[in-house]
Protein backbone atom coordinates (compact mmCIF):
# COMPACT_ATOMS: atom_id res chain seq x y z
CA UNK A 1 0.00 0.00 0.00
CA UNK A 2 0.95 3.70 -0.40
CA UNK A 3 0.75 5.01 2.69
CA UNK A 4 -1.48 3.97 6.15
CA UNK A 5 -4.50 5.26 5.17
CA UNK A 6 -4.54 2.92 1.52
CA UNK A 7 -3.41 -0.29 4.04
CA UNK A 8 -6.20 0.33 6.39
CA UNK A 9 -8.65 1.25 3.77
CA UNK A 10 -7.97 -2.27 1.86
CA UNK A 11 -8.15 -4.29 5.61
CA UNK A 12 -11.26 -2.79 6.36
CA UNK A 13 -12.43 -4.09 2.47
CA UNK A 14 -10.76 -7.50 2.45
CA UNK A 15 -9.48 -8.31 6.44
CA UNK A 16 -11.45 -10.90 6.34
CA UNK A 17 -10.13 -12.77 3.22
CA UNK A 18 -6.32 -11.92 4.37
CA UNK A 19 -6.62 -13.93 7.86
CA UNK A 20 -8.24 -16.52 6.28
CA UNK A 21 -5.27 -16.73 4.14
CA UNK A 22 -2.92 -16.35 6.57
CA UNK A 23 -5.19 -19.29 8.65
CA UNK A 24 -4.60 -21.43 6.05
CA UNK A 25 -1.30 -21.32 5.12
CA UNK A 26 -0.54 -22.20 8.86
CA UNK A 27 -3.03 -25.26 8.67
CA UNK A 28 -1.40 -26.53 5.30
CA UNK A 29 2.22 -25.95 7.24
CA UNK A 30 0.87 -27.65 9.74
CA UNK A 31 -0.06 -30.33 7.64
CA UNK A 32 3.15 -30.88 6.54
CA UNK A 33 4.28 -31.32 9.65
CA UNK A 34 1.72 -34.37 10.20
CA UNK A 35 3.01 -36.55 6.97
CA UNK A 36 6.43 -37.10 9.26
CA UNK A 37 4.89 -40.22 11.35
CA UNK A 38 1.34 -40.96 11.64
CA UNK A 39 -0.34 -43.89 13.58
CA UNK A 40 -0.75 -46.72 10.86
CA UNK A 41 -3.40 -48.62 13.02
CA UNK A 42 -5.63 -45.91 13.21
CA UNK A 43 -5.44 -45.04 9.59
CA UNK A 44 -5.91 -48.25 8.92
CA UNK A 45 -9.19 -48.80 10.86
CA UNK A 46 -10.14 -45.57 9.31
CA UNK A 47 -9.45 -46.94 5.49
CA UNK A 48 -11.51 -50.04 6.73
CA UNK A 49 -14.32 -48.33 9.00
CA UNK A 50 -15.07 -45.61 7.22
CA UNK A 51 -13.66 -45.57 3.47
CA UNK A 52 -11.35 -42.19 4.15
CA UNK A 53 -7.45 -42.23 5.15
CA UNK A 54 -6.59 -39.49 7.78
CA UNK A 55 -2.88 -38.52 8.51
CA UNK A 56 -3.92 -39.56 12.35
CA UNK A 57 -0.36 -38.67 14.59
CA UNK A 58 1.52 -40.59 15.84
CA UNK A 59 0.58 -39.40 19.29
CA UNK A 60 -2.74 -40.28 18.84
CA UNK A 61 -4.15 -43.52 20.25
CA UNK A 62 -7.05 -45.56 18.68
CA UNK A 63 -9.30 -45.63 21.66
CA UNK A 64 -12.42 -47.04 20.09
CA UNK A 65 -13.00 -48.41 16.43
CA UNK A 66 -16.93 -49.53 15.66
CA UNK A 67 -18.74 -49.94 12.82
CA UNK A 68 -18.93 -46.98 11.45
CA UNK A 69 -17.38 -44.94 13.72
CA UNK A 70 -13.87 -44.13 14.80
CA UNK A 71 -12.42 -41.85 17.91
CA UNK A 72 -8.83 -41.20 18.53
CA UNK A 73 -7.08 -39.22 21.46
CA UNK A 74 -4.36 -37.48 22.39
CA UNK A 75 -4.67 -37.28 25.96
CA UNK A 76 -0.64 -36.29 27.08
CA UNK A 77 -0.08 -33.36 29.19
CA UNK A 78 -2.92 -30.90 30.05
CA UNK A 79 -3.97 -30.35 26.06
CA UNK A 80 -6.33 -33.26 24.95
CA UNK A 81 -7.16 -33.22 21.70
CA UNK A 82 -9.75 -35.82 20.10
CA UNK A 83 -10.82 -37.22 16.80
CA UNK A 84 -14.19 -38.48 15.92
CA UNK A 85 -14.78 -39.92 12.49
CA UNK A 86 -18.31 -41.26 11.65
CA UNK A 87 -20.73 -41.99 8.60
CA UNK A 88 -23.96 -42.80 7.98
CA UNK A 89 -26.10 -43.42 4.58
CA UNK A 90 -26.60 -40.30 2.20
CA UNK A 91 -30.51 -39.66 2.41
CA UNK A 92 -31.21 -36.74 2.95
CA UNK A 93 -30.84 -33.90 0.16
CA UNK A 94 -30.92 -31.68 3.04
CA UNK A 95 -27.93 -32.97 4.51
CA UNK A 96 -25.66 -30.18 3.68
CA UNK A 97 -27.02 -27.55 6.81
CA UNK A 98 -26.23 -26.70 9.52
CA UNK A 99 -29.46 -27.87 11.64
CA UNK A 100 -29.11 -31.50 9.96
CA UNK A 101 -25.49 -31.50 10.11
CA UNK A 102 -25.90 -30.46 14.24
CA UNK A 103 -28.82 -32.85 14.52
CA UNK A 104 -26.59 -35.93 13.38
CA UNK A 105 -23.67 -34.85 15.04
CA UNK A 106 -25.62 -35.27 18.17
CA UNK A 107 -27.41 -38.06 17.63
CA UNK A 108 -24.12 -39.72 17.07
CA UNK A 109 -21.68 -38.34 19.44
CA UNK A 110 -24.14 -38.66 22.29
CA UNK A 111 -24.13 -42.24 22.89
CA UNK A 112 -20.31 -42.95 21.71
CA UNK A 113 -18.39 -40.47 23.92
CA UNK A 114 -19.71 -39.82 27.91
CA UNK A 115 -17.52 -38.86 31.29
CA UNK A 116 -16.74 -39.77 34.70
CA UNK A 117 -20.66 -38.79 35.59
CA UNK A 118 -22.99 -41.52 35.19
CA UNK A 119 -25.51 -40.67 32.63
CA UNK A 120 -23.34 -38.20 31.21
CA UNK A 121 -23.11 -37.64 27.00
CA UNK A 122 -21.69 -35.66 24.59
CA UNK A 123 -23.77 -32.31 23.37
CA UNK A 124 -23.78 -29.84 21.49
CA UNK A 125 -23.77 -25.84 22.53
CA UNK A 126 -26.40 -23.58 20.93
CA UNK A 127 -27.11 -20.75 23.29
CA UNK A 128 -23.96 -19.05 24.28
CA UNK A 129 -22.15 -19.83 21.05
CA UNK A 130 -24.11 -21.33 18.34
CA UNK A 131 -22.50 -23.08 15.81
CA UNK A 132 -21.92 -21.60 12.36
CA UNK A 133 -20.91 -23.24 9.06
CA UNK A 134 -19.43 -22.40 5.55
CA UNK A 135 -18.63 -24.17 2.85
CA UNK A 136 -14.56 -25.08 1.78
CA UNK A 137 -12.62 -26.64 -0.81
CA UNK A 138 -10.56 -29.74 -0.20
CA UNK A 139 -8.06 -31.96 -1.47
CA UNK A 140 -8.11 -31.54 -6.02
CA UNK A 141 -11.48 -30.62 -6.42
CA UNK A 142 -13.30 -31.92 -3.28
CA UNK A 143 -16.30 -30.12 -1.50
CA UNK A 144 -16.53 -29.91 2.31
CA UNK A 145 -19.03 -28.38 4.92
CA UNK A 146 -17.36 -27.21 7.89
CA UNK A 147 -19.26 -26.73 11.12
CA UNK A 148 -17.43 -24.60 14.08
CA UNK A 149 -18.38 -24.47 17.30
CA UNK A 150 -18.53 -25.51 21.26
CA UNK A 151 -19.01 -29.25 22.50
CA UNK A 152 -20.17 -29.87 26.17
CA UNK A 153 -21.01 -32.50 28.36
CA UNK A 154 -24.68 -33.30 29.39
CA UNK A 155 -26.04 -35.27 32.03
CA UNK A 156 -24.24 -33.93 34.83
CA UNK A 157 -20.80 -33.65 33.58
CA UNK A 158 -19.24 -30.00 33.48
CA UNK A 159 -16.40 -30.37 30.60
CA UNK A 160 -16.51 -28.36 27.50
CA UNK A 161 -14.63 -26.57 24.70
CA UNK A 162 -14.40 -25.67 20.69
CA UNK A 163 -14.91 -28.04 18.05
CA UNK A 164 -14.62 -28.01 14.11
CA UNK A 165 -15.91 -30.63 11.65
CA UNK A 166 -15.62 -30.98 8.18
CA UNK A 167 -18.46 -33.32 6.58
CA UNK A 168 -18.35 -34.74 2.67
CA UNK A 169 -20.43 -36.72 0.51
CA UNK A 170 -19.11 -40.16 -0.19
CA UNK A 171 -20.13 -40.85 -3.41
CA UNK A 172 -18.34 -44.00 -4.29
CA UNK A 173 -20.74 -46.12 -0.95
CA UNK A 174 -22.98 -43.50 -0.80
CA UNK A 175 -22.24 -42.47 2.54
CA UNK A 176 -21.68 -38.94 4.50
CA UNK A 177 -18.68 -38.96 6.42
CA UNK A 178 -17.73 -36.19 8.96
CA UNK A 179 -14.49 -35.82 10.80
CA UNK A 180 -14.47 -33.67 14.05
CA UNK A 181 -11.58 -32.16 16.22
CA UNK A 182 -12.23 -30.73 19.06
CA UNK A 183 -9.89 -30.14 22.30
CA UNK A 184 -10.57 -29.71 25.95
CA UNK A 185 -8.05 -28.03 28.38
CA UNK A 186 -10.26 -26.40 31.55
CA UNK A 187 -8.80 -22.51 32.10
CA UNK A 188 -5.80 -22.31 29.03
CA UNK A 189 -6.21 -20.77 25.51
CA UNK A 190 -6.94 -23.62 23.11
CA UNK A 191 -6.28 -21.58 19.68
CA UNK A 192 -3.01 -22.84 18.61
CA UNK A 193 -4.34 -26.78 19.62
CA UNK A 194 -7.46 -26.50 18.17
CA UNK A 195 -5.88 -25.05 14.67
CA UNK A 196 -3.24 -28.23 15.18
CA UNK A 197 -6.01 -30.36 15.52
CA UNK A 198 -8.04 -28.85 12.40
CA UNK A 199 -4.92 -29.31 10.14
CA UNK A 200 -5.86 -33.05 10.73
CA UNK A 201 -9.06 -32.94 9.34
CA UNK A 202 -7.80 -31.51 6.05
CA UNK A 203 -5.39 -34.39 5.31
CA UNK A 204 -8.79 -36.43 4.84
CA UNK A 205 -9.48 -38.29 1.67
CA UNK A 206 -11.91 -40.71 0.32
CA UNK A 207 -11.46 -43.94 -1.04
CA UNK A 208 -11.51 -42.63 -4.55
CA UNK A 209 -9.20 -40.49 -4.07
CA UNK A 210 -6.23 -41.97 -1.97
CA UNK A 211 -6.62 -45.14 -4.13
CA UNK A 212 -6.67 -43.28 -7.27
CA UNK A 213 -9.36 -44.86 -8.77
CA UNK A 214 -9.60 -44.41 -12.22
CA UNK A 215 -11.48 -46.47 -15.16
CA UNK A 216 -9.47 -48.83 -17.24
CA UNK A 217 -9.97 -49.52 -20.71
CA UNK A 218 -10.69 -53.26 -21.79
CA UNK A 219 -10.12 -53.56 -25.34
CA UNK A 220 -10.90 -57.17 -27.04
CA UNK A 221 -8.26 -59.53 -27.96
CA UNK A 222 -8.04 -59.74 -31.90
Amino acid sequence: APDEAAALAYWNEHGETIREWFVRQEIERQGKFLRAGTNKEARAALQKTIGVDIWVPEDYMLIKDTTDFVWCCNNKGPMRRDLVVYKYPYTDKNTFTLEYLCMKRDEVLGPHISASVDGSFMGTEYTIFPPIMRELSVQQNGYAAEVRGLWKMLGGEAMGGPFVSHTRVDELHGNIVTAEAFVYAAGQKKRNALRQAEAILYTMQLEQEFRQLQEVEVKAEK
